[in-house]
């Protein structure tokens, strides 16, 4: 060991360099605490001034450093020691502020001074120092040493000496302390109980141990309960903290680790036996432990965290509100201190969570609410991921977050849930006890976050998660039932926006199992039936070969359906009575009889009736009464109802959040307004429907989520147009069209237009829409192919290349689909922000708006609406639109003959030559039906009554719906002898198509190119993986090549998806001969199929994606590049107007497959006729095409499917 003097001299310099320089090295490094503590060893029994001085300063100062730390803690214990040393002899040498705690204190120092050293005691101070080891450090063997000598010691001590109690109470915790490592703790425990008790009675009121070893025992009847469940420890332990409450004083030695240690222990105790007195007495422990907490001492946080639990627990016993507040104070504070003295405090800010939470369900109390969700976040960044705590944290966030979402109906508040419902199940190992839980609290969300924002993405992963979540479970669990039928539930969700029929018999079948599963007379059967009741109305109201038994045809399931709703509603009481009401309302109501729907007008009305203030299916409810009455209003005339109806659907439609209820809603209120002769309201809930479109197609929402949510809308464009016409408003009439239609389409062009007037009057705003738009784009390719992730550490923001998406982030397919949604929603803040700030500069208020009726093209675009309330066409040039009544035009002709036309061109292999010509007059009955009904009266009012010339007129014909499908061009009777004008389009005008107004003002804004060498980029595929040859291909592609100089051909394996996409690039026309498919289910989805379609599609996505440096014409000799899907006929998604939104100013394309030999025969008269005069003029394109056309009628007039395929897009 150093000398003294060194030591001291080392010691005092270290303290005055730190002083001197602030730097903490000098006294925390090994070293230093090496010194300090030989220094202090030096003292022995001694007192010198000098080193107690020189020690207490260096313990000072270290406490200065890290006062909030357990090691800073223990340095302010020592220099307070060290310094109570210095105090009665040489308090000048106490600095002011020990100074002057010692004196508030001395007289409860004095009293916990050493006693006198008695050798009696010697054995059992040995023991202490074994048993009171670090548990860490300490050993069985220590711990058996320990006994061994309190044994040796009890025979030696008198039962009268001071020390014998005490030396008892000890052993009996050595006694407890080995129980913890041994296989049969009984006879350990039995023994201790045994000297405790002794203690007791050898420590007598009044006797100076008494309050610890009343404590101890304490303690040890919480391990007795354990082991023997008798009834009357709870009781003895009551009482034995009574009188450790009354005996203990703040400020005598061990007070705070007496009643805080048994306090917490009583509290325990009571969490295993329920006794609520147990809480009482814990409460008055731990709250006079706080007067007992020494100043520069850590543990404050423990206590409040202790005193909370109590109070919180003793108010789920008894309902006072005033001990939740005091609980939620509490821990509160405990959560605050938590993170400056505890090494784990994550448990600290959950338990405030908790508590929070439950001021918020008592008292309405939002902000603890919020505060909650704070402390819920703050547990979690505290616990780590491998911490099994973790899972069940991230789960209790999820309902507090729910909560939260309750009140402000926030979705984002839904998402984190959904998050942290991901998280949790990602943290929980499979055999994680909560595993089960935790997969239907995520699947629960997932289900009402898909209600708030329909997302198939979403609802896919709400079905999967419950599966899970029931096959994780035992059989027996009791909330089994209520998950098959969340599940079934969701499976008649994924059935009516799917069609797949495996859903909804899965619904059946998941919810059947959950009836059998309840017991008999249970309130929930009820609810149960009146589901499985909706799943087979879901299941009836699809078309009949939906359902695969022919003995179970769609009456039955309805009459199946009635039956159960009937049950339901018989045992239904409160609100499931209201919604079974409601729900046998819908059922009656589509049973098509008189007394079948005034029993359901009966219903729901009474449903409405009933329903309580704000309650959630308001909206729902007061549609299906509004329906009702409409169905009445139709059935008997009676024109008295048409008022009420109106009235349920403003309720629904007000009451509802759901953009796609509202706006049927609307289309209801203006059905009410035609039916009473007000169309000019009518035009305005019309107006109103239609703005809510940016709600069903808003970005932040998955790309087949967008075309789901329009694809309900059919109709809504020409039924607008028709109230405005009936208003006499025929210029609102195509603003209403150009609105309601083509949404996706004109976003996309919006984006893609000419911004040559942005950048002029806003530059700065130029450059952020420029890298918004990058932006969004990106974003559109996580909804198609699944993307490949190339993970770049640090890098945020997603950046694309060929290869791959880059950007940091890792994870489940569902987080990293929750994670894009969330980047998607940021994304459409920015767009809306920005938009705002354009439209004020000015110049700029009408930026990306719906054009103008003005700006037409070289001749008349005719827009065709066809509603239930009238057909009309509206003719739009440089004048007020000209409105055409077409009254032999209804939704339900429209929709036969667009059945007929698929049924006669559709693919069918093998028919005879009878079949095949009965289709040709089919399709020749189809196109003179055209011309009778919509050509004939819109070209007569025009004054084209032909024949046409090489050169005009031209006509663009705008239809809206499925009239869109029809080939329109070649409407005729091409049959027939004309003595004067021609009864044929063909022959009076030279057609186009569009489909907005927007669409042509998008092509007009192509720059026309600078360098017409680059010539076509042709694609030629005789072969195809996996379709029928092609032959007469290579034909066509070479005589093209011919006759556009500078032009490149693909063919074959050359021809892939990328190398396409890289030749559009780099020529201004592109010729496609191959295959193409129409995905009626998903239209993003058609393509053309290049050589790597099944690896890598050339789809409508990519196809509209392409940025070709310049572009002249797009020519698609191939199958149905212009059929859409009937339900998404308004939104124009197919190949045609993919290329027209690349920026092709003219497209050429099909309605249906055309023969090799017909394919080649147009395309080369078409490019002679183009390249007439050397260069190609894709401005001839519509010219050329007509001919071509007209000849190939005149060759095969009886044949239309050969020649009436072919249209012309565009300019």
């Amino acid at each position: 060991m150093r000398e003294r003097a060194k030591l001291l001299r080392r010691v005092k310099a270290r303290v005055s360099k730190f002083e001197r320089t602030g730097d903490p090295s000098h006294i925390l490094d090994r070293e230093a605490t090496a010194e300090a503590a030989e220094l202090l060893a030096q003292l022995g029994n001694a007192t010198d001034i000098a080193v107690i001085s020189v020690a207490a300063s260096f313990y000072e100062a270290r406490f200065q450093v890290r006062p909030r730390s357990d090691e800073g803690a223990a340095d302010g214990s020592t220099a307070v020691t060290l310094y109570a040393q210095l105090y009665p002899t040489h308090p000048e040498l106490v600095p002011e502020l020990y100074r002057d705690f010692l004196e508030k204190n001395w007289a409860r120092i004095e009293r916990s001074a050493g006693t006198a050293n008695d050798d009696l005691m010697r054995d059992a101070r040995a023991a202490q120092q074994l048993f009171t080891r670090d548990p860490a450090s300490r050993t069985r063997a220590d711990l058996e040493e320990a006994l061994a000598l309190q044994r040796r010691a009890l025979r030696l001590l008198p039962a009268v000496h001071p020390g014998y109690a005490a030396t008892l109470s000890e052993k009996a915790v050595v006694l407890v302390m080995l129980c913890d490592e041994s296989a049969d703790p009984r006879p350990l425990l039995e023994e201790a109980e045994a000297s405790h008790r002794e203690a007791l009675a050898a420590a007598p009121p009044g006797h100076a141990s008494r309050a610890t070893i009343l404590c101890n025992f304490g303690l040890f009847l919480k391990k007795w309960y354990i082991q023997t469940n008798l009834a009357e420890v709870p009781a003895e332990a009551v009482r034995v903290g009574r009188e450790l409450v009354d005996l203990v004083e703040p400020d005598q030695p061990d007070a705070l680790t007496m009643l805080y240690g048994l306090g917490d222990a009583l509290r325990e105790l009571f969490e295993l036996s329920g006794e609520a007195d147990l809480l009482e007495v814990s409460l008055a422990l731990l709250t006079k432990s706080v007067d007992a907490y020494p100043p520069f001492s850590p543990g404050l946080s423990s206590i409040f965290f202790a005193i909370s639990r109590a109070q919180f627990a003793l108010y789920q016993v008894n309902g006072d509100q005033q001990l939740l507040s005091d609980a939620a104070s509490a821990a509160v504070g405990a959560a605050t201190i938590a993170p400056h003295e505890q090494p784990d405090p994550a448990a600290f800010a959950h338990h405030a969570m908790t508590v929070q939470r439950e001021l918020y369900r008592v008292r309405n109390d939002t902000d603890a609410l919020a505060d909650a969700v704070r402390h819920g976040q703050t547990a979690l960044r505290l616990t780590p991921k491998t911490d099994p705590n973790h899972a069940v944290y991230q789960d209790n966030l999820l309902h507090v977050l729910m909560d939260q979402y309750s009140v402000t109906k926030e979705v984002s508040l839904l998402q984190r849930a959904a998050a942290a419902g991901r998280d949790g199940v990602a943290a929980a190992a499979p055999d994680h006890p909560a595993r089960g839980l935790l997969l239907h609290d995520l699947s629960y969300v997932l289900y009402v976050l898909y209600q708030a924002e329909p997302s198939m993405g979403v609802l896919r992963e709400a079905i999967r998660t419950a599966r899970e979540a029931i096959a994780a479970g035992p059989a027996d669990a009791p909330d089994r039932a209520g998950n098959l039928v969340t599940l079934g539930a969701m499976l008649r969700i994924l059935f009516t926006r799917t069609g797949e029929v495996a859903a909804v018999h899965e619904a059946i079948e998941v919810t059947s199992r959950a009836l059998d599963a309840l017991p008999a007379g249970t309130p929930k059967r009820a609810q149960y039936l009146g589901n499985l009741a909706m799943i087979r109305f879901a299941l009836f109201e699809q078309q009949p070969d939906t359902v695969p038994s022919v003995t179970n045809p769609t009456t039955a399931v309805l009459a199946q359906a009635i039956a159960e709703a009937r049950e339901a509603l018989a045992g239904s009481t409160g609100a499931e009575l209201t919604r079974n009401r409601s729900n046998l309302s819908v059922l009656l109501a589509a049973a098509g009889t008189d007394e079948a729907l005034s029993e359901a007008l009966a219903l729901a009305r009474e449903a409405t009736v009933a329903l309580p203030q704000g309650a959630e299916d308001t909206g729902v409810m007061f549609a299906q009464l509004g329906r009702c009455l409409r169905l009445s209003v139709e059935r008997s005339g009676n024109l008295a109802l048409v008022g009420e109806a109106r009235k349920a659907f403003t309720t629904a439609e007000r009451a509802s959040r759901a953009a796609q209820l509202r706006i049927w809603a609307k289309r209801q209120i203006a059905w009410a307004d035609l039916t009473e002769d007000d169309p000019g309201a009518a035009m305005r809930a019309y107006g109103d429907a239609i703005d809510l479109l940016t709600e069903v197609s808003a970005p932040r929402f998955w790309r087949q989520d967008r075309q789901a949510g329009l694809a309900g809308l059919s109709g809504l464009a020409a039924e607008a147009a028709t109230a405005a016409i009936r208003a006499g408003d025929p210029a609102q009439a195509v603003d209403l069209l150009e609105r309601a239609r083509g949404t996706l389409l004109a976003e996309a062009m919006g984006w893609r237009g000419d911004q040559a007037e942005l950048a002029a009057r806003a530059p700065e705003l130029a450059e952020e829409y420029a890298k918004l738009r990058d932006s969004l784009e990106l974003a559109e390719e996580f909804n198609h192919t699944p993307p490949v992730i190339l993970e770049v550490p640090g890098l945020d923001a997603p950046v694309w290349k060929p290869e791959g998406i880059e950007f940091d982030r890792d994870g489940s397919p569902e987080q990293l689909a929750a994670w894009i949604t969330a980047w998607r929603r940021e994304l459409e803040r920015w767009r809306d922000d920005l938009l705002g700030r354009i439209r004020a500069v000015d110049g700029l208020a009408d930026f990306q708006r719906a054009p103008s009726t003005g700006e037409p093209p070289a001749g008349p675009v005719v827009m065709i609406a066809v509603s239930e309330y009238g057909a009309h066409a509206l003719i739009v040039t440089d004048e007020p639109p000209r409105v055409v009544p077409l009254p032999g035009l209804t939704p339900e002709k429209v929709r036969e003959q667009v059945d007929r036309l698929l049924r006669v061109t559709g693919d069918a292999p093998g028919r005879s030559a009878a079949e095949r010509m009965r289709a040709q007059r089919d399709l020749s009955d189809l196109v003179g039906w055209l011309w009778d009904v919509v050509a004939e009266p819109v070209l007569d009012e025009l004054g084209f009554t032909g024949p046409a010339d090489r050169d005009g007129p031209r006509v663009w014909w705008c239809p809206a719906g499925e009239l869109a499908l029809l080939p329109i061009h070649a409407a005729g009777h091409h049959d027939r002898e004309a003595d004067g004008a021609p009864p044929t389009v063909l022959d009076r005008v030279v057609s186009s198509y569009t489909p907005t107004l927007r669409a042509l003002r998008h092509a007009r804004a192509v720059e026309p190119p600078e360098d017409t060498a680059a010539g076509a980029l042709i694609v030629a595929m005789p072969q195809t993986p996996g379709a029928a040859p092609l032959p007469g291909v290579l034909a066509e592609a070479a005589r093209i090549e011919a006759l556009v100089p500078g032009s490149r051909m693909l063919t074959g394996p050359a021809a892939t998806t990328a190398a396409v996409s890289e030749g559009l690039r780099s020529h201004w026309i592109a010729h496609l001969a191959c295959h193409g498919i129409n995905d009626r289910s998903n239209p993003d989805a058609s393509r053309l199929l290049l050589h790597d379609h099944e690896e890598n599609p050339f789809t409508v996505h990519r196809a509209g994606t392409t940025r070709p440096g310049s572009a002249g014409l797009a020519y698609l000799s191939a199958c149905s590049t212009t059929q859409s899907s009937p339900w998404l006929a308004d939104e124009a998604l197919h190949i045609t107007s993919a290329f027209q939104l690349a920026g092709y100013p003219h497209v050429i394309g099909t309605l249906w497959p055309v023969g090799d030999a017909v394919a080649t025969r147009v395309a080369g008269e078409v490019y002679t006729t183009l390249t007439e005069g050397g260069t190609p003029q894709p401005d001839r394109s519509p010219y050329a095409l007509h001919e071509a056309i007209r000849r190939l009628r005149d060759d095969y007039v009886a044949s239309p499917s050969l020649w009436a395929a072919h249209i012309h897009a565009g300019l």
